[in-house]
């Protein structure tokens, strides 16, 4: 199930087809739509045959559910008022209440630091390769997979695969702690270290570079807000690794 998760979330960010929809998210959420239907036959079946099944939850999970919740009743006013576009609105309120079930398979699923840093740098690797593309579409005006995209050094010509400027420039952004985190983190056996700082490291530059020319102003100053807060976090948490590490030898001594 975790290869075919990777599988979903590398073929949903590299599709584009002009051929099949006049624009990028309707196959995109077809696609997501088919393989998370098949994970969740997966997992009914896991429960059918009585294999120990726990969900665990929290309270962002709880709000999650409300927000969905309140997305399928809004839909209500929309029938009385303009019946014309419930299903429009219908539609995106059960695409929240999908999410918010794969939600809780992601926090389920991804439980251990080896599934944890494997999706990382999955997810990392296709950022740098999303930045490639995005890049070509700017400087040079062509895709990899859409071909001719516009005039080069044009900002609306940055599409790279996952739609529009700002899809590209909020995907990378995304991206772009989780690179850090790869390249500072010490938590790799010696092998895979090397491997995975490189990915990481490559892919951090061109994310970077990536945003820039994708010149959404609004994702400057959340990257670097983002960054800082990221920053605090790993200290304080590094901090207390160090203090339950200490503690855990003065124990030994004992």
């Amino acid at each position: 199930m975790e290869i075919l998760f990777y599988i979903m979330y590398v073929v949903v960010a590299l599709f584009s087809s002009r051929k099949l929809t006049y624009e990028f998210s309707v196959p995109k959420y077809a696609l997501i739509t088919v393989f998370l239907s098949v994970m969740f036959f997966m997992i009914l079946m896991k429960i059918l045959r009585k294999e120990k099944l726990e969900i665990r939850f929290n309270m962002a999970h709880v709000a999650f559910f409300a927000f969905a919740i309140s997305a399928l009743l809004s839909t209500i006013n929309v029938y009385r008022d303009n019946p014309v576009y419930f299903r429009y609105s219908f539609d995106i309120a059960i695409y929240v209440l999908l999410m918010f079930f794969t939600s809780i398979f992601i926090s389920n699923f991804f439980v251990t630091k080896e599934r944890i840093k494997r999706f990382l740098t999955v997810s990392v690797a296709l950022a740098g390769f999303i930045a490639f593309d995005a890049l070509l579409n700017f400087y040079g005006g062509v895709d990899v997979f859409l071909g001719s995209v516009g005039s080069p050094f044009s900002r609306a010509t940055v599409k790279a695969t996952v739609g529009n400027v700002n899809f590209v420039s909020n995907f990378l952004s995304l991206n772009l702690p989780l690179a850090i985190y790869l390249i500072a983190s010490a938590d790799f056996k010696r092998k895979e270290a090397s491997v995975i700082k490189v990915i990481a490291s490559v892919s951090a530059l061109l994310i970077v570079s990536g945003i820039l020319v994708s010149q959404t102003r609004s994702l400057y100053v959340a990257n670097i807000i983002s960054l800082c807060i990221f920053s605090v976090f790993y200290m304080i948490f590094k901090k207390k690794e160090g203090f339950e590490r200490d503690r855990q030898r003065s124990s030994e001594y004992e």
